[in-house]
């Protein structure tokens, strides 16, 4: 058996405070149990994974742990014979290696607060999962005699700001297909889009090309995974249980998509967690690689959204959430809820519910209307 994630032995000033906050504290319980467990079930973790977990790797280190997770409920043969790629995954007569990276936090601070959503979406992400994606295809894993011949994907996560409220794989998709969808259907109307290229994404003196699928050597990636709940709160609340944990209580706040074709704006959610089934790879997105040497099918991925191009649309999971934040209440007197708390947490789930419907609504009414006058203007 592994050893534990959370005993320490090297100095405090070294530790990550995330990871000071979720060994310390009581509503972090069931998220240190379920990953000591999980930690336990890989075969041959890298022998540094729980000083970097503890420090300045905590990121990182999270998002392997939850991909090793995720894949290992949802049905895979997940071994590590080698370093890299991080894991041979097997599943439905199919196996692929996967390599996990994360974007991190820049270097030097960046003046993002005031940007515009869609400028985020346009240049700052992509901006932002360009370097480590290059920076793994630069790696060359398909020459290496274990790799060649097999599906190879790249696993991505962002960490690059501490915002619970994490971006959806908008921006990734736009990059990796160097391909942007623009509405053109009117408010109320059944969605319509065209398409058109993207050759570069540019944020102040920084600027890449787009079309990540198009450099040199790609064809040798697969797929890009994505996954905007690799977190702390995942392992939180796959592992609640009310009974287990009388003294907590988690909700969680979010969108998911709206399965009405006129529906601009995804729908609102919160809920008790427990109340409303979630799997791993629920918020998963595969996204394939057209040009692929060595593709993989659907089925391989079963369970998360997907795209095989930039003008086709999700398949498979497509009411999972889009984006969500978890909450989560410890009792007063440490031990139980009382009827009225219960009665209070869930008003707050509902006004939070209606806060997240109105402000998805008006910022992405404000874009619509910026696309339509842009449209307008081009026309004159």
């Amino acid at each position: 058996m592994a050893g534990d994630l959370f005993t320490t032995s090297m100095p405090a000033h070294r530790l990550h405070p995330r990871f000071i906050e979720v060994r310390d504290h009581v509503r972090f319980q069931p998220a240190r149990e379920l990953m000591n467990d999980v930690f336990s079930r890989m075969p041959s973790p890298d022998k540094n994974f729980v000083p970097d977990f503890q420090t300045v790797g905590f990121d990182a280190r999270v998002w392997e742990l939850y991909l090793f997770a995720a894949l290992t409920f949802s049905g895979f043969d997940v071994a590590e014979p080698y370093d890299q790629p991080d894991f041979l995954a097997r599943r439905f007569g199919e196996s692929a290696w996967i390599e996990a990276v994360t974007a991190n936090p820049p270097q030097v601070a960046t003046e993002t607060v005031s940007l515009p959503i869609q400028r985020v979406v346009e240049d700052l992400l992509p901006i932002r999962y360009g370097t480590p994606l290059k920076r793994k295809l630069g790696a060359e894993y398909w020459k290496r005699d274990h790799v060649a011949g097999k599906p190879l994907v790249i696993a991505i996560a962002d960490f690059a700001d501490d915002d619970p409220l994490r971006w959806s794989h908008a921006g990734l998709h736009r990059y990796l297909y160097g391909k942007e969808i623009t509405l053109t259907s009117p408010i109320g109307e059944k969605l319509d889009g065209s398409l058109s290229d993207v050759t570069a994404h540019t944020l102040g003196k920084k600027s890449i090309e787009s079309n990540f699928y198009g450099l040199p050597g790609a064809e040798n990636i697969s797929a890009v995974f994505f996954s905007n709940s690799g977190t702390v709160m995942k392992f939180s609340r796959m592992a609640f249980d009310r009974v287990r944990y009388p003294h907590l209580l988690m909700v969680r706040v979010g969108v998911r998509y709206d399965s009405d074709p006129r529906a601009f704006v995804p729908a609102a959610f919160a809920h008790i967690v427990g109340e409303v089934p979630e799997t791993w790879l629920e918020s998963g997105v595969a996204l394939h690689n057209q040009a692929a040497l060595h593709p993989l099918s659907s089925s391989y991925f079963r369970g998360a959204a997907q795209y095989r191009g930039p003008d086709t649309a999700s398949g498979g999971a497509t009411t999972d959430p889009i984006q969500s934040t978890t909450k989560i209440f410890v009792a007063e007197n440490g031990k139980s809820f009382s009827a009225e708390e219960e009665v209070e947490i869930r008003a707050w789930a509902e006004e939070r519910r209606e806060l997240t419907q109105e402000v998805f609504r008006r910022s992405l009414a404000a874009e619509h209307r910026r696309q339509s006058k842009t449209r307008d203007e081009s026309k004159e």
